[in-house]
């Protein structure tokens, strides 16, 4: 209605004490509001029942509704997920579930075969510090060995410089 100042949020004709007798506007200001909350009588919500919930009003539906937020129950068969193509929640869980079955896999061959490489290159350590082992009594085997032959010799040696008549110090100072 023009001329009358409106309310701030949903813009109902201000009654003041000058304008309180002006039906007009407190008739609009009705009409206003039915079509602000809309038809709530003819307005059907499932599970609503005016009995356990009370007589249709917009409070007792905020109720309502706001109760059966609190329990709300929703199907992976319903639930699009917008950011897998549209996927359904199962779908997408159902992908999920694979890869970290993929990934589990994937660390289990990894820590095996990291084991397996671990055997591996102790087993090779072993295996080296065996060989260093033989190759140490085989050195110290052939030096056994050339030490007897080197004395068998020294003696031999002796006895032919004995033959020959001279000391085997001459013989070796002989020799360069």
């Amino acid at each position: 209605m023009e001329g009358y100042k409106k309310t701030d949020n949903v813009g109902f004709n201000k009654i003041t004490g000058d304008n309180v007798v002006d039906i007009e506007a407190v008739a609009e200001n009705f009409e206003m509001a039915d079509e602000s909350i809309g038809n709530i009588k003819g307005t059907s919500l499932e599970g609503y029942d005016e009995v356990e919930h009370g007589k249709k009003s917009a409070a007792n539906f905020v109720k309502f509704v706001w109760s059966k937020l609190g329990s709300i129950e929703l199907t992976d068969l319903k639930i699009k997920v917008t950011t897998w193509s549209g996927d359904t929640l199962n779908i997408v869980l159902n992908k999920i579930k694979s890869w970290i079955g993929t990934l589990t896999n994937l660390k289990t061959k990894e820590k095996s075969s990291l084991v397996g490489a671990v055997n591996e290159v102790h087993d090779n350590n072993e295996n080296l510090k065996q060989a260093e082992l033989l190759d140490r009594r085989d050195i110290v085997k052939i030096k056994s060995e050339l030490t007897r032959e080197d004395e068998a010799l020294r003696v031999n040696n002796e006895k032919f410089a004995h033959l020959l008549g001279v000391s085997i110090e001459d013989i070796r100072g002989g020799v360069s």
